[in-house]
C-alpha cells in the first residue's frame, strides 16, 4: 500500500478537477457536450477518523481517515491553459474500505463558478492510485441546476496535476 499523499493526491485532485471542468460550461438540454480542462492543486490536508492531522506520510490508509482538496481550475490543457484560473473546487472523501489493491471512499464536492455550483453528493470513489478518475456528476445550484454527467481525469506524470476530458449530457 503507498503513502496516504501517494495514495490519496491524485485520486482526489484527479476526481475534483473533473467537476471544475462542468462547471465552465452548460450544455443545451439533450446535447452532449466534450469538455478539456488542466488543474493545479491549491491545499490538501489528510486527518485521522478523530479529526487529527496525519503526520506520517508513510502510514497505509485506515477507515475513517478524511482527506480534502481544493484546487484551482484552468481552461485548457497541460501545454496550452489559460493564464488565470476561472473556477475552483473543493473535495473531501472519508476512506469506506481499505485492501491490498487501494481504498475506495465516500465522496462530497463543490465547484464554485459566477454565482452557481456543480455537486457530486455522496458518490462512490475509487480511491487507487491508478492515474485515471471518474466522477459521476449529481447536480447543481444556478445554471448548473440538474446537472449530470460523467468526466474522465488522467494524472500528468508524477504530478498532482491532471488533465480531463468531461463529457455532459
Amino acid at each position: 500500500m503507498t503513502r496516504h499523499g501517494t495514495l490519496f493526491a491524485r485520486a482526489a485532485i484527479l476526481a475534483a478537477g473533473t467537476l471544475v471542468a462542468l462547471a465552465l460550461s452548460a450544455a443545451p438540454a439533450g446535447a452532449a457536450t466534450t469538455l478539456h480542462f488542466f488543474q493545479k492543486p491549491e491545499s490538501q490536508r489528510f486527518l485521522d477518523p478523530s479529526g487529527n492531522p496525519i503526520t506520517n506520510p508513510n502510514a497505509p490508509p485506515a477507515v475513517g481517515d478524511l482527506f480534502i482538496f481544493t484546487n484551482r481550475d484552468y481552461v485548457g490543457n497541460k501545454k496550452h491553459h489559460a493564464k488565470h484560473w476561472t473556477a475552483t473546487d473543493h473535495l473531501q472523501c472519508t476512506v469506506t474500505t481499505v485492501s491490498s489493491t487501494g481504498a475506495a471512499g465516500l465522496c462530497n464536492g463543490q465547484v464554485a463558478i459566477g454565482g452557481s455550483m456543480l455537486l457530486a453528493e455522496n458518490v462512490k470513489l475509487d480511491l487507487s492510485d491508478s492515474g485515471t478518475t471518474t466522477v459521476p456528476i449529481t447536480g447543481g445550484t444556478g445554471k448548473f441546476v440538474h446537472m449530470k454527467g460523467t468526466a474522465r481525469s488522467v494524472s500528468i506524470g508524477k504530478t498532482n496535476d491532471s488533465e480531463f476530458t468531461i463529457e455532459l449530457h
